[in-house]
C-alpha cells in the first residue's frame, strides 16, 4: 500500500537498511503521534515468516533544503547501523528503514500492543513490586547500552520510550533518535515537554568555553542516569516528574533551582533505601550520580531486601493467626 508522497532521500545511501520493498501499511489511520512522528501499524515481510510492525513515520524536516537532507541522511544512517548490532531483551528491536512512507524515511519496529509502560499502568494494576521490576528492566537496557564499546547514550529515557511487551518486560525504544532529529531542524506537534526528565546540565550547558576548548557533550552516562531517576518516579508514582507545574519554564526554573520530584504517593510506596538511591541518581553533580551497572545490583539488592521482608512479614502473620487459634481452642 503506498504510504504518503514520494521521498526525496536517496535509496542508495541507505543500503542493507532500506527494507521498503518489504513493508506494508495496514489501516488508514496512525495509531499513535509523537513530537517528530507518526505511529502506523503495518506488516513486514521477514524471511523467518510475516511481522506485525510499527512504522514510525519521522516528519517535519526541512526536505527542501539539500544540507538538511544530506545531514539528516548522515546520522540517520550512522545511527541505525549501530540499531541493528543491538541484542538485548530489555532493548526494543529494529528492523530498517522504509522510504515509502511518506516525504521522510521510516523507521520499522515491532509492535507492542500493550503500548508505553505509562499507558499500560493506568490500565492494568500493577504492584509495587511489579512496578519495581519495571524499573530494574529500563535500568537493565541502560546499562546494557552504556556497556557496549564504545558506550551508546539512549538521550531520551522517559516513559514514553519504554514499551512493555506480551510476558510484561519492559524494553528502551527511541535510542539515540535525540541525535538524529535536532529541534532547529524539525517542526514538532506538542507533546509531553522532555525537560521533565532531563538533566539540568543538559538544560543549562555552560555559555563560556576556554580558548581551544570543545564545546560539551550534553548527553552523557550521567545524563541518562538523571532521565533514567525521573522514569523511575514516573513508574513507581504514576504522575510525570513534576506534574504540578504546568510549564516547560517553570520545571526548568525549578530543577535549575535544585529541586525534585516530591510526591506523597510516591513516599508510601517505596522504601527509603530506593528514595535515597533514586535521589542520588538525579544529583545535580553529574559525577554523584551512579553507573548503570550500580543502578541495577541496586535495585536487585532492594528487590531482594524487600522480598525478604515480605516473606518474613508473611510467616509471622502465619505464625500470630496458628497462635491465636491454639489459644482459641
Amino acid at each position: 500500500m503506498s504510504l504518503g508522497s514520494e521521498s526525496v532521500f536517496p535509496e542508495d545511501r541507505f543500503g542493507e537498511l532500506n527494507i521498503s520493498q518489504s513493508v506494508n501499511r495496514s489501516g488508514n489511520h496512525y495509531f499513535a503521534i509523537g513530537e517528530h512522528a507518526d505511529m502506523w501499524k503495518g506488516e513486514y515481510t521477514h524471511p523467518d515468516g510475516d511481522r506485525l510492525v510499527a512504522i514510525k513515520v519521522l516528519r517535519g524536516g526541512s526536505t527542501s533544503d539539500k544540507r538538511f537532507v544530506e545531514k539528516f541522511t548522515n546520522n540517520l544512517v550512522e545511527q541505525a547501523r549501530i540499531w541493528l548490532t543491538f541484542n538485548n531483551e530489555h532493548i526494543m528491536p529494529f528492523y530498517g528503514i522504509a522510504l515509502n512512507c511518506g516525504y521522510m524515511p521510516a523507521l520499522v519496529l515491532p509492535f507492542y500492543s500493550r503500548g508505553n509502560v505509562v499507558n499500560y499502568l493506568r490500565r492494568v494494576e500493577v504492584d509495587d513490586a511489579g512496578k519495581l521490576n519495571l524499573v530494574a528492566d529500563i535500568a537493565r537496557g541502560i546499562n546494557y547500552l552504556h556497556g557496549l564499546k564504545p558506550p551508546f547514550i539512549h538521550g531520551d529515557i522517559r516513559g514514553s520510550n519504554v514499551l512493555i511487551t506480551d510476558d510484561g518486560r519492559a524494553v528502551l525504544a527511541d535510542y539515540g533518535l535525540v541525535f538524529v532529529i535536532e529541534t532547529t531542524d524539525f517542526t514538532s506537534t506538542k507533546t509531553a515537554g522532555t525537560c521533565r526528565w532531563m538533566a539540568p546540565e543538559v538544560m543549562n550547558p555552560a555559555d563560556e568555553l576556554l580558548e581551544d576548548e570543545e564545546p560539551p557533550v550534553l548527553f552523557t552516562r550521567a545524563s541518562d542516569i538523571y532521565a533514567f531517576g525521573m522514569t523511575a518516579f514516573e513508574v513507581l508514582s504514576g504522575d510525570v516528574p513534576f506534574s504540578n507545574k504546568k510549564t516547560d519554564s517553570s520545571v526548568i526554573f525549578y530543577v535549575l533551582a535544585g529541586n525534585r520530584p516530591d510526591s506523597p504517593q510516591y513516599q508510601k510506596s517505596t522504601t527509603q533505601a530506593l528514595r535515597d538511591f533514586l535521589a542520588l541518581c538525579w544529583s545535580t553533580e553529574p559525577g554523584r550520580r551512579p553507573s548503570a551497572e550500580c543502578v541495577v545490583k541496586t535495585l536487585e539488592k532492594i528487590m531482594a531486601d524487600i522480598a525478604q521482608q515480605g516473606s518474613a512479614a508473611g510467616m509471622f502473620g502465619l505464625l500470630r493467626r496458628a497462635v491465636r487459634y491454639l489459644f482459641s481452642m
